[in-house]
């Protein structure tokens, strides 16, 4: 009797864990909007591509998607797109100058810019030095950045 009481229990435990488990993969409604500038399609592929990012590259700063949205989109360079990701995380609120490609590119704060291609993620800077945008890109990225 207690063996089965004990397995009862343990059946009961394992069908609250895997309904607990079932309800968490439902679509979370968004916390924040993508800008407007940037098309349905697009914002989705980076959400998803940057939640990927985080997971690999900063696992401690992992977000659920439902809290990452396109905070600014700068267009499409050269075939990158150019983004501020928004999430949970903070930057701090110093204005912080790069030199890319022989430019001082002036950003408000210490959140990175990102260009995006290829399902891959890289930092505005890494994407000039690989070969991702022109110099003429910079150019106008800087321009867009100061406004």
């Amino acid at each position: 009797m207690f063996k089965k009481i004990v397995i009862l229990l343990t059946v009961f435990i394992l069908v609250l864990s895997v309904a607990s488990i079932l309800s968490a993969c439902k679509s979370e409604p968004r916390n924040h909007e993508d800008v407007d500038n940037v098309p349905p399609q697009t914002a989705t592929k980076l959400r998803q591509e940057f939640q990927k990012y985080l997971e690999e590259n900063s696992p401690d700063d992992a977000c659920e998607l439902a809290d990452i949205w396109v905070q600014r989109y700068l267009g499409k360079f050269n075939g990158c797109e150019v983004v501020y990701m928004g999430s949970n995380l903070t930057f701090e609120p110093e204005e912080t100058t790069i030199e890319i490609a022989g430019y001082l590119v002036r950003f408000p704060d210490t959140q990175p810019l990102y260009a995006f291609r290829d399902d891959t993620f890289l930092e505005f800077r890494e994407a000039y030095e690989c070969g991702w945008v022109t110099s003429e890109d910079v150019r106008l990225v800087k321009q867009k950045v100061s406004d």
